[in-house]
Parts: C-alpha cells; sequence; structure tokens
C-alpha cells in the first residue's frame, strides 16, 4: 500500500498507493495491539539508516505519521518503536 516517489534527488517521498485501501485490513489492522507488518516496518526504518539513506528513512517515517494524522490506520502503538528505529 505505500511507494516510493522521486529519486535520488531531494525530492523523495512515500505516499500511499492505489492499494493504500485494500491493504488496511491486512498491513494496518491491530490484533491484540500490534501487527506483525510493523515489525516489519520497523525492520525497514532500521536498515535504512543503516544503509546511510537518510533521505528515504526520513520519507517513509513522515508517511507513516501522515497515515496516523489522518486516522487511516490504528497504529499508535507503533509509532514510538518507529521513530527510536528512524534515529
Amino acid at each position: 500500500g505505500l511507494e516510493l516517489r522521486g529519486g535520488s534527488d531531494a525530492n523523495v517521498r512515500v505516499v500511499r498507493s492505489s492499494a493504500f485501501a485494500d491493504r488496511i485490513p491486512d498491513c494496518w489492522t491491530a490484533m491484540f495491539g500490534s501487527n506483525h507488518y510493523w515489525f516489519g516496518i520497523s525492520r525497514a526504518l532500521h536498515c535504512l539508516g543503516l544503509c546511510s539513506i537518510p533521505r528515504e528513512q526520513n520519507a517513509f517515517m513522515e508517511c507513516l505519521e501522515e497515515i496516523v494524522k489522518a486516522g487511516l490506520a490504528k497504529c499508535d502503538s507503533a509509532m514510538p518503536h518507529w521513530r527510536a528505529r528512524e534515529q
């Protein structure tokens, strides 16, 4: 449900794809307060930092924050973990 836009320049961003709404039940809905896809998001954020590609890492985090702020997913519990992995 997400895609990378832009290139190697400063305009890189991560946006919701046309499949975002279709992916909500699998990827963005919590079961018992979490979702196993959210662990993958944590790992991706961490790996982007390890690979020294902070623009992509920041763009990914900004997209996640927009999703939560817009109320498109109830993943508030994951945000502290994602922010920590962005460091």
